[in-house]
């Protein structure tokens, strides 16, 4: 039973401890991130005189400190570090960073659309995601993102949903133009994959040198290790012979041999 549960609580690797404390990170960064959303829609509306829906805005940022809450409650009860299950960390980013995705476009909705300036926020995900997860997976992030803003952008184009202006900040509404609409879904869309290209080509060198020093490492333990049962074995091997030796020449010193020329 405590060879299985050493087994379970083995050391962590370099690769599954540092996602982990990206992960914890991630999480700290979202508290930042919802009091940064109500500090913008304050400024906008009470110092640049730019108005939008304010009860949406303040529910998503209740759901976005209830959900991050949920994570960060998962991530102490669940202690991914010590199960050290490396898939399932990486399911866990995979959650979070879809989750922030569909709360962004949420309030990307409530707060112009594709007018607003600030969708460019859609670019930081990419960007995590490239951090934290495999290459097939941030793909897939970079999917779901231009997904989202895609179909919410021709939502708002065709009148299926209601589109929310920022009112003050632009004169005309650009929603409906069928060129700015979808020269700005093409110009997303390509960033968004090209962005995940160009990150993961450089964390995938990062990782593989993660793997190689850590693959020394362990060449340096199984070095160490090797040297101390040499020693043991050396030590045990000369400690009969040595206290036979010792033996004789107490008893010559003591003088029981006689004298010795």
């Amino acid at each position: 039973m405590n060879q299985d549960a050493q087994a379970e609580r083995r050391q962590p690797s370099i690769t599954e401890r540092e996602l982990c404390e990206r992960l914890a990170w991630f999480i700290e960064l979202r508290w930042f991130a919802a009091a940064g959303v109500l500090v913008m829609f304050l400024v906008s509306r009470y110092f640049l005189d730019i108005h939008f829906p304010s009860v949406p805005i303040f529910c998503i940022v209740a759901a976005m400190l209830c959900y991050n809450m949920a994570f960060q409650l998962y991530s102490v009860r669940t202690r991914p570090c010590e199960t050290v299950n490396l898939r399932d960390i990486e399911i866990f980013a995979n959650v979070q960073i879809s989750v922030d995705l569909l709360v962004l476009t949420v309030l990307i909705h409530f707060s112009g659309g594709l007018e607003n300036p600030f969708a460019v926020f859609y670019m930081f995900h990419m960007i995590i995601a490239s951090i934290l997860l495999p290459r097939r997976d941030c793909y897939l992030q970079a999917t779901i993102a231009s997904v989202l803003l895609n179909g919410l952008a021709l939502l708002e184009y065709t009148g299926a949903l209601r589109h929310v202006p920022l009112e003050g900040f632009l004169p005309v509404d650009l929603y409906n133009r069928g060129l700015f609409v979808l020269s700005e879904c093409s110009a997303y869309t390509l960033t968004f994959f090209l962005t995940i290209y160009m990150a993961t080509s450089i964390t995938e060198r990062l990782r593989a040198r993660e793997k190689e020093i850590e693959r020394t490492n362990l060449e340096l333990m199984s070095i160490h290790e090797a040297r101390s049962e040499v020693m043991r074995k050396i030590h045990h091997e000369l400690r009969a012979p040595l206290a036979a030796i010792q033996s004789c020449l107490k008893l010559m010193l003591d003088g029981y041999t006689g004298e010795l020329t």
